[in-house]
């Protein structure tokens, strides 16, 4: 299946309509308020990486393997490391005695199907790096 090409203006026009939705929706738990705002960190870099590279479509920046890794992103736009996400997250888990890990390019799964991550510290350093990083993208 061959991936679409987006322009950097509808790449950019998807971070704002994003982000708005985040506005909108209720909880700082709420799996689609965390989705959405993970999809608009990952538009909104990605925008500006394009613009950047002089590409007109996200078909030039394919090659980079970017895959959702916003920590990718932020390193290939030379941004502040206060900025990146965590390497590791530790994740909830239902049995006890259990450990369940993931990386930062995950975090779209994770909210996606309803899976907590288990320390609220870490959820909320999270989620305000990820609003953090919007702004910066504006």
């Amino acid at each position: 299946m061959s991936k679409i090409e987006i322009t950097q203006r509808e790449m950019d026009r998807a971070f704002r309509s994003h982000h708005e939705a985040t506005r909108h929706l209720p909880s700082s738990c709420n799996p689609s308020k965390l989705v959405c705002l993970f999809y608009a960190v990952e538009c909104g870099l990605k925008s500006l990486i394009i613009k950047r590279e002089r590409h007109q479509t996200s078909e030039g920046i394919d090659h980079y393997g970017f895959e959702h890794n916003i920590n990718k992103m932020l390193s290939h736009l030379r941004c502040g490391k206060k900025l990146r996400l965590p390497v590791n997250i530790s994740l909830d888990t239902s049995k006890p005695n259990t450990h369940r890990d993931t990386d930062q390019s995950k975090l779209n799964q994770v909210w996606r199907y309803g899976v907590k991550i288990k320390n609220q510290a870490d959820h909320t350093h999270i989620t305000q790096t990820l609003e953090n990083i919007c702004h910066w993208v504006k």
